[in-house]
């Protein structure tokens, strides 16, 4: 079998792929949509802490996470609002309608404790890293 995946390999290189080249930026890209892609469900809520530190719109918050990469929500925008109605019942954020009857997100103390403590673990795993590395 492993013979049979190698001659495929070796007829694709020269036949399909033969006239396809990636530039440097494709590369990138295609890199971080994989990483992206295979985000967990703690990075993108820390995304979306951060982003609701001042209030967003789901719509908003939907545009930011698709331009960074993340595709988890793009054909499934109601996983997005369900994961944002339970982040309201658990407390960490507060949704309110606004003015252009445009239901608005944003972090309350809960939520802001949480993103802080996140932060700081962040921060403080970076600096243990530099210091292994650097001493």
């Amino acid at each position: 079998m492993e013979n049979r995946l190698k001659q495929l390999k070796k007829a694709m290189k020269t036949t399909v792929f033969s006239g396809v080249n990636f530039s440097e930026k494709h590369q990138k890209n295609i890199r971080q949509a994989i990483v992206n892609e295979g985000a967990g469900e703690e990075e993108v809520i820390l995304a979306i802490f951060r982003m609701l530190k001042s209030e967003k719109s789901g719509f908003e918050i939907m545009g930011v996470l698709t331009s960074k990469g993340n595709i988890k929500f793009a054909d499934h925008e109601g996983l997005l609002y369900a994961l944002l109605h339970d982040l309201e019942q658990k407390e960490y954020i507060q949704a309110y309608w606004g003015t252009s009857e445009q239901k608005l997100y944003k972090l309350n103390d809960k939520g802001r404790k949480l993103l802080s403590k996140a932060e700081t673990k962040k921060e403080s795993a970076s600096f243990v890293l530099q210091t292994v590395m650097g001493g």
